[in-house]
C-alpha cells in the first residue's frame, strides 16, 4: 500500500488530484447512502485537499452530490488541513463560507503542525480540531508535547470548538486525554482501516470486542461502552443512540459521553466510541 503522504504530491504535481478528489468525494456518498438505506446512520468524512478548496465549484459539487443520495450535509464532514485553512485568501474563504452555507461540519485537520492565526481560526465556519499525532504519540512521555495538547483543548474550549486526539496507540494516551477531557480519540488503539462490510460487523460486534474498555467519569460525563444498533426506527425506546462513523482516511475515535450536540449517526457509543474507516 502507497501511503497518501507520498502519492497526493505527485498527483497534485502531475494534475491527478482533481480527478482523486472528485472520485473519493462520489465513493464517500455513495457508500454513505448503502449504509442510510440499511438502516446505518452514520457520518462520513473525507480529507479536502487545497486544490480542492481553491476551485470554485467544490461545495456546489458536494451539494449537488448529497442531494442525488438523499444525505443530510450535517452528516457529511469535510477534513482540511490547517496549513490550507490557515491560507486566508478570498478563494479558500469563499469555499468555507459556501461549505458553511451548505451546513457540512467542517474539521479543521493535524492542528498544531502549521502557524495558526486565532483571529483566522475564529472566523472559520469548522466545528472541530483535530489535534495531530506528533503530539499525541509523545504526551505520555513528553511534558512539551503533552502542554501543547492542554493549550489546544483550552483554546478550542474558549472557541467553541471539539476536539479530537489522532493516532492514539496506548492505553497511556487514551487514559490521559481522557483526563484531559479531550471529546473524542481516533486511532489503532481502537481499530484499524477496515471494509465498508467490515464496519457494519465490527460494530454490530463491538459491545464484545470492546468489553475490555473502563467507564471513566470526566468532567461530569460518563464514558460508555459501545451498544450500536441501527436507525431509531429500528431501535424503538433507545434514547441513548450508538452511531457509527465511518471515515475513508482513519479508524476509530473514542468519544465521551453527555454531548448532546452530535446528530443521530455519528459513529459512537452513547459518546463513546466512533468507528472511522
Amino acid at each position: 500500500m502507497v501511503s497518501p503522504a507520498r502519492f497526493i504530491p505527485i498527483a497534485e504535481k502531475h494534475g491527478l488530484i482533481e480527478a482523486i478528489g472528485n472520485w473519493v468525494l462520489e465513493a464517500a456518498l455513495e457508500q454513505a447512502s448503502i449504509w442510510r438505506k440499511d438502516g446505518m446512520r452514520m457520518r462520513v468524512a473525507i480529507n479536502v485537499s487545497g486544490f480542492q478548496m481553491r476551485q470554485d465549484d467544490f461545495a456546489k459539487r458536494l451539494q449537488t452530490g448529497l442531494r442525488a443520495h438523499g444525505l443530510q450535509p450535517n452528516r457529511f464532514t469535510c477534513e482540511i488541513t490547517e496549513s490550507v485553512a490557515m491560507e486566508d485568501t478570498q478563494v479558500t474563504r469563499s469555499a468555507f463560507e459556501r461549505l458553511r452555507e451548505l451546513g457540512a461540519h467542517v474539521s479543521i485537520d493535524d492542528f498544531g503542525t502549521g502557524h495558526s492565526s486565532l483571529a483566522t481560526l475564529r472566523r472559520l465556519p469548522a466545528q472541530e480540531i483535530k489535534i495531530d499525532r506528533a503530539f499525541v504519540a509523545d504526551m505520555a512521555t513528553d511534558p512539551g508535547a503533552r502542554s501543547i495538547v492542554e493549550a489546544i483543548l483550552t483554546m478550542a474550549r474558549a472557541l467553541g470548538l471539539r476536539v479530537v486526539a489522532e493516532g492514539v496507540e496506548t492505553p497511556a494516551q487514551r487514559d490521559l486525554l481522557v483526563q484531559m477531557g479531550c471529546d473524542e480519540l481516533q486511532g489503532y488503539l481502537f481499530a484499524k482501516p477496515m471494509s465498508a462490510r467490515a464496519i457494519v460487523l465490527w460494530a454490530m460486534d463491538a459491545p464484545t470486542s470492546l468489553a475490555h474498555l473502563p467507564a471513566v467519569a470526566v468532567q461530569g460525563h460518563r464514558h460508555q461502552r459501545l451498544a450500536p444498533h441501527r436507525d431509531p426506527a429500528l431501535a424503538a425506546g433507545r434514547s441513548d443512540p450508538a452511531l457509527i462513523t465511518p471515515r475513508p482516511t482513519e479508524h476509530v475515535r473514542h468519544a465521551l459521553a453527555g454531548n448532546s450536540d452530535l446528530p443521530r449517526g455519528k459513529v459512537h457509543a452513547g459518546r463513546a466510541l466512533s468507528a472511522a474507516a
